[in-house]
């Protein structure tokens, strides 16, 4: 039943969205849970995406409509999503995705079930153009509670879930967390937030949430070149390394995640092969001696 207070918020940034936001509106408003607000975070559209959100704005009331009048880039907007927030619970929708309808019940049952927890996330299916699963991509399962804190993290880094982001979260407890997502880089960002969650809180998850992860191949905010690629696996390695040290763990505990980091990074870097690896490296020093360091 829907009271006057939204008990969740959901945060949906974008741009230029034309081709799919209708398509992930209809998914969220189909949701079995019904006491939420859908805040659209608008980062200065130049399609047909306010004439969208306007329409569907009519058409449910728990819609409200916000226009950045410039592009704030990618994270910022996607603060901005939560800055309109007012619920208890928050989570972040992007345009081009979809959820099975329990998703926000799901994982709010997750939530009241276990008060201490920051994050709870569901599993992960990757779909194609048209929706369909890939057969190419093994889905992300959801957190394992019974697992710990280490198990977590290990399963957060070993899967790359890196879409457990769009889980749920206390919005009073999010708005504490560091602020990692925020400041570091647009692209790997989300890793470290939620690594650095995972091994300073309690996580859960529900299989039973099932959210379906356009994907197409090519990912936005991606570094391009040569140069820019090795640039940022050497950031990238250094940052987890860091929020690993500074996490609240013993030297133990400390040293079994470190284990697992470098086996997330052996994938993450050569699983295409040492070959290609190298490829990239000499492209990246020839690039750097053409262009000068």
């Amino acid at each position: 039943m829907t009271t006057t207070q939204p008990l969740v918020s959901i945060g949906l940034p974008v741009y230029n969205g034309e081709r799919d936001l209708g398509h992930a509106l209809e998914s969220l408003l189909a949701q079995s849970y019904t006491n939420f607000e859908l805040n659209i975070s608008d980062n200065a559209s130049t399609d047909r995406t306010p004439d969208i959100c306007r329409a569907y704005c009519e058409k449910d009331p728990r819609i409200r409509y916000s226009r950045n009048p410039e592009n704030l880039g990618i994270l910022p907007n996607w603060r901005r999503a939560l800055d309109l927030a007012t619920g208890e619970y928050f989570m972040w929708a992007a345009h081009d995705d979809s959820w099975s309808a329990n998703y926000v019940e799901a994982l709010l049952g997750c939530l009241v079930a276990e008060p201490a927890a920051v994050l709870a996330a569901g599993k992960t299916v990757f779909v194609d153009e048209t929706g369909s699963a890939r057969s190419d991509m093994e889905p992300d399962h959801a957190p394992e509670w019974s697992a710990g804190t280490l198990g977590i993290a290990s399963q957060l880094l070993l899967q790359h879930a890196h879409n457990w982001l769009h889980g749920l979260y206390p919005r009073r407890e999010l708005l504490k967390l560091p602020r990692t997502l925020f400041v570091e880089n647009a692209w790997g960002s989300d890793v470290l937030f939620l690594l650095e969650v995972c091994l300073s809180h309690a996580v859960v998850g529900s299989e039973q949430a099932v959210f379906y992860k356009r994907y197409l191949g090519a990912q936005r905010g991606a570094p391009q070149t040569p140069r820019a690629r090795v640039s940022w696996q050497c950031w990238f390695a250094r940052a987890l390394l860091a929020v690993i040290a500074r996490s609240p763990l013993t030297l133990g505990e400390k040293l079994a995640v470190t284990r697992t980091y470098l086996q997330y990074l052996k994938w993450l870097y050569l699983r295409k092969g040492l070959r290609s690896w190298f490829t990239l490296w000499a492209q990246a020093g020839y690039q750097c001696l053409r262009e000068g360091f």
